[in-house]
């Protein structure tokens, strides 16, 4: 039974035609006519998953045979695998589908050729075999036509003997006419004096001589003939297989090829090289050695499961993940993990890369007295979307009040700054910091999806620092501050607004995703 292919004979009516068998996409359907193939939209549509209609002045007239086969893709893979990509149902059947289809489709061209019965005969299906070479050897299979070419030579040397046998008749049949005349002659001559009848009685002799030598050569002629007759091998000389003189026609040709073949048993096999594919008892392919078998497509896989052994090295359990370098290993915990540290001297800036990823949801950035190198600056953040490479501009909004206390405790004033309009950074304090010994900047700000570009880039901290204006005022201010574009980010720094960093650290952790 064919798995992708239908075969249907035309009634030369324009309701769809029905097949069974499942397919990936309907670039994947050959239609053929009468073995000519059909363009889908042009000649026919799909006017539901499994039936195909022919279009208006396309519709094959009765008695034409329509084949509908499935021909998945073989040069290109339909799933390419990366370096820790999540594996999906829908990749994993993409796959497998494509090698499941492919195997399918090899099983039904094998049964499409000849096969081997149990008797030991190729069987061609009542089929006629087409594109056969001249034969050259004795056992060679011979075409109709040139067994005609073969019958027609023997006929025209048979019509060229019984020619030659017809002219040496003719021939005979004038030579005793002459000797005839010359007997006559003899007589009328008789009375012109021996001399004449001597004369006439050579004449005859010759002529009798002639008519013996017309008749020999006739019968030359016939046994020619026939021995140019044409014998036609029997049945059973055909079936033979063995060597004859007998000439062999188209139907005598056909006889000995369904006998002998012209693919021996030992070109036929389950294993072994060189060999014809041989199906099993169950009409199924037999067990093969895979490991030339590459590029198969994954989304072929139409069943069972994929071994873990298979995905990736070490052990796979409930415990374990599989990591982007195809190991297996511990699922990281839950919780805050450090990233990176920076540590300042005389720094224009502390720049966290290749850090932010997928991988965390939510950074945590903290401040470690951060003094800046010029009094009367303030820290800006700027995030970058190509790894460091460039930060962006423009794409940055912010609120940062400030509320500022004397020495002695008491507040002495409050004060602040809002961005209204997109500006290049997050300015993290509402005031201007000192550059005074043992001053600075403390705190901590929270960063949220950096890695959602389905959501903006928000973040929200607090910050204590000693005031420029007194280096003795503390100055302490929560800030706010979202992005503009909803793009993906991975990367982050800190810079003054003019001047370098002094001194201090700024740590980044992620928090991992449970």
């Amino acid at each position: 039974m064919p798995f992708a292919v239908t075969q249907i004979t035309a009634t030369g009516s324009a309701d769809p035609l029905s097949f069974s068998f499942a397919y990936r996409s309907t670039s994947d359907i050959v239609v053929k006519v009468d073995g000519v193939t059909k363009t889908l939209t042009t000649h026919y549509t799909f006017p539901s998953t499994n039936t195909v209609q022919f279009t208006t002045g396309n519709v094959p007239t009765s008695g034409q045979v329509v084949e509908i086969r499935r021909a998945t893709s073989q040069n290109t893979r339909l799933v390419d695998y990366v370096s820790g990509a999540i594996l999906t149902e829908t990749d994993l059947d993409t796959d497998s589908n494509q090698a499941f289809f492919m195997a399918q489709e090899s099983i039904d061209i094998s049964n499409d050729g000849l096969t081997l019965q149990s008797t030991g005969v190729f069987d061609a299906n009542s089929k006629r075999i087409t594109s056969v070479a001249d034969p050259t050897s004795a056992q060679d299979a011979a075409t109709k036509a040139y067994t005609d070419s073969q019958v027609a030579g023997v006929s025209t040397n048979a019509s060229a003997a019984a020619a030659s046998a017809s002219a040496a008749a003719t021939s005979a049949t004038n030579s005793a006419a002459s000797s005839t005349s010359a007997a006559s002659s003899a007589t009328s001559a008789s009375t012109d004096g021996a001399a004449q009848v001597t004369l006439a009685t050579a004449q005859v002799a010759l002529a009798t001589t002639q008519a013996t030598n017309a008749a020999a050569s006739a019968t030359a002629a016939a046994a020619s003939a026939a021995s140019a007759s044409v014998t036609v091998a029997s049945q059973a000389e055909a079936e033979a297989g063995t060597n004859n003189a007998n000439v062999m026609t188209a139907l005598r040709t056909k006889q000995a090829v369904d006998s002998y073949g012209v693919v021996t048993a030992d070109d036929v096999g389950t294993s072994g090289a060189n060999k014809i594919l041989k199906l099993d008892g169950s009409g199924d392919v037999p067990a093969l050695s895979g490991v030339n078998l590459t590029a198969l497509n994954a989304a072929n896989l139409g069943s069972g499961t994929v071994p873990t052994a298979r995905l990736g090295s070490g052990t796979a359990s409930s415990s374990t993940i599989l990591y982007g370098n195809n190991t297996w290993g511990a699922a990281p915990a839950a919780g805050l993990t450090l990233l990176g540290t920076g540590t300042a001297s005389g720094s224009a800036s502390l720049a966290f890369t290749s850090m932010m990823t997928s991988t965390y949801t939510v950074y945590l950035m903290v401040f470690e007295a951060l003094l800046p190198a010029t009094d009367g600056t303030i820290p800006y953040l700027y995030l970058s979307e190509d790894n460091g490479s460039s930060f962006t501009t423009s794409d940055m909004r912010y609120i940062a009040p400030a509320t500022f206390y004397g020495g002695s405790g008491s507040p002495s004033g409050n004060g602040g700054n809002t961005e209204a309009s997109a500006a290049n950074f997050w300015q993290l304090t509402g005031g201007a910091l000192s550059n005074a010994a043992n001053q600075g900047m403390s705190g901590h700000v929270w960063i949220y999806d950096t890695q959602n570009n389905s959501s903006l880039s928000r973040m929200h901290g607090s910050l204590v620092y000693s005031s420029d204006t007194t280096h003795n005022q503390i100055a302490a201010n929560d800030v706010y501050g979202n992005t503009v574009s909803a793009t993906d980010k991975d990367a982050i720094k800190v810079e003054m607004s003019s001047g370098n960093i002094a001194s201090g650290k700024v740590k980044l952790y992620g928090v991992v995703a449970t």
